[in-house]
C-alpha cells in the first residue's frame, strides 16, 4: 500500500534561484511572500500520510492518538502558512468567461509544467515584472497549496491574479483547509472501503500535516528582511512533542464531506 502526496516545491523552488530584485520585491508585498522560502529539496513523509489518512476522525475535525482526538483546526493553516481565515471565499468551480493572465496561455487547460516552462524562458530585461509575479504567484498556489494529481490550475486562480492590489482580500485560509481536509475524508474513505486498493493520493497542501506531527519539519520559522520574526505554527507547537502513532487504524463514518461535494472538488 503506498501514499502519495501532490504538494512539492520543485518548481517555485527552481524559480526562486532566478528572481531578481524587482520581482522579489513585488512578491514580497503579496499574502505569498513566503513562496520566495521554498525549496526545490521539500520532503513530506509517506508514512505521516498513511498514518494520518488511517487517523482521520472527520466528524471531529482530527486524528485519533492514543484515543484522543487531536484537532486540525483552521488556525493551524493560518499561524502555519500565515494566511487570512477572513474575507471573500474564493469558489474553485466558478466558470471564468474572461482573464488576462489566463489569456497568455490561450485560454487552454494549464498545468504547473506549463507555466513553469514560460517562466524559465522569461526575458527579465524586457518582460513584464508584474506578469511574471502573477504567473509565479498562481504556480506556487497550484503547486504547494492547492496541489492536484494532475498538476492543473483552477480557472478562477487565473482571475483572482488579474487584480494583485485586491489578492490578499480572498479568505486564503480556508481555501486551503478546507481543501487538504476533503482529500483526507477521501482517503480515509477510500482506505475503509477499498481494502485491495493499491495506491492513495492526498492533494492539498500536504506540507502542514508533516508539520502538524513534527514541527521541527517547518520552512516557516524565517525572519523577513526587516528582520522581523513571523508568527507561525512551528512558534506556537516547537514546545509540543512529536506525536507518534500506534499501527491500528481509526474506523470511521463518513459524514461531513459527501461523495458530490468530494467530485465537485476535484479537477483533473
Amino acid at each position: 500500500m503506498y501514499f502519495h502526496h501532490c504538494c512539492k516545491a520543485k518548481f517555485i523552488g527552481a524559480l526562486n534561484e532566478k528572481l531578481t530584485v524587482a520581482q522579489k520585491k513585488y512578491i514580497a508585498s503579496t499574502p505569498f511572500w513566503w513562496f520566495a522560502m521554498l525549496k526545490q529539496s521539500l520532503k513530506i513523509s509517506r508514512n505521516v500520510l498513511s498514518q494520518l489518512c488511517s487517523k482521520w476522525v472527520e466528524r471531529r475535525g482530527g486524528f485519533d492518538v492514543g484515543g484522543k482526538v487531536v484537532e486540525f483546526s483552521l488556525l493551524d493553516v493560518c499561524l502555519g502558512l500565515g494566511l487570512r481565515v477572513v474575507g471573500e471565499k474564493i469558489d474553485l468551480n466558478e466558470e471564468v468567461l474572461e482573464s488576462e493572465t489566463w489569456n497568455t496561455f490561450g485560454r487552454q487547460r494549464v498545468d504547473v509544467k506549463l507555466i513553469y516552462d514560460f517562466l524559465m524562458k522569461f526575458d527579465d530585461d524586457v518582460g513584464d515584472v508584474e506578469l511574471f509575479c502573477k504567473l509565479y504567484v498562481v504556480l506556487g498556489i497550484s503547486e504547494f497549496l492547492l496541489a492536484s494529481k494532475k498538476s492543473y490550475v483552477f480557472p478562477v486562480i487565473f482571475k483572482v491574479v488579474d487584480d494583485m492590489e485586491n489578492i490578499g482580500k480572498y479568505n486564503w485560509g480556508t481555501l486551503v483547509y478546507e481543501y487538504l481536509v476533503f482529500s483526507l475524508c477521501s482517503a480515509s474513505l477510500a482506505l475503509q472501503n477499498e481494502p485491495s486498493r493499491f495506491e492513495f493520493y492526498v492533494v492539498g497542501c500536504a506540507y502542514l500535516l508533516d508539520v502538524f506531527i513534527d514541527p521541527r519539519a517547518s520552512v516557516m520559522s524565517v525572519e523577513k528582511d526587516d528582520g522581523a520574526q513571523q508568527s507561525n505554527m512551528y512558534d506556537r507547537m516547537k514546545a509540543r512533542p512529536r506525536m507518534r502513532f500506534k499501527s491500528v487504524a481509526t474506523k470511521t463514518p463518513y459524514s461531513v464531506y459527501g461523495k458530490k461535494k468530494l467530485k465537485s472538488m476535484q479537477i483533473g
